[in-house]
């Protein structure tokens, strides 16, 4: 989906990773892994949760400034979840539209439709 919706080659798997920073302090990233987007290389920095809120929003947007810190490069942030309100997801697209959001049907719809059984 990444590739056809935004020219994204996945180069390393997905995987789930721990950011343990110089300065003191963690993150546990849900959804990484390293890609290159016309060229350049970027890393998506993805969280997963089954429905998401405002503060995890909030929450997500520091954790893709901390990782964006760290990694010294430019990052793709994704979220992924089962349901989220209208609400949220307006605010989302208002106030935070550089996160791509993916619902995890959506996943399923796409891959059945070209032939992949998950």
């Amino acid at each position: 989906m990444l590739k056809e919706d935004f020219g994204i080659e996945i180069e390393k798997e997905f995987e789930r990773r721990f950011f343990i920073y110089p300065e003191g302090g963690e993150d546990e990233i849900n959804i990484y892994a390293e890609a290159r987007q016309n060229g350049s290389k970027i890393y998506i920095i993805g969280e997963s949760k089954a429905s998401i809120g405002k503060n995890d929003i909030k929450d997500f947007s520091k954790v893709i400034e901390r990782a964006r810190n760290y990694l010294k490069a430019d990052v793709f942030p994704l979220m992924l979840c089962y349901s989220i309100h209208p609400n949220v997801e307006a605010d989302l697209k208002k106030e935070h539209p550089h996160i791509k959001l993916y619902r995890s049907y959506e996943l399923s719809k796409r891959a059945r439709q070209k032939g992949i059984h998950l």
